[in-house]
Parts: structure tokens; sequence; C-alpha cells
């Protein structure tokens, strides 16, 4: 991920959390859509 390269501002640190949270939950998410379809 090149997000963490924008790590020496600091506070960015969160937004790799939050973008890392939201590519799992996009990817649980597909799995179980493609489980019940």
């Amino acid at each position: 991920m090149c997000i963490t390269h924008i790590n020496f501002q600091g506070y960015p640190i969160y937004s790799f959390f939050l973008v890392h949270y939201v590519i799992l939950f996009i990817i649980i998410f597909v799995n179980i859509a493609l489980f019940f379809y």
C-alpha cells in the first residue's frame, strides 16, 4: 500500500487503518453476497 508513505505527517495512519477496514468490509460483503446469490 502506498498510503503508508504519507505517515510522515502523523495523522494519516488513521486513514490507512480506515481504508484497510473498508477494504476488508467490502471483501467480506462481496463474499456474503456471492454466497447468498
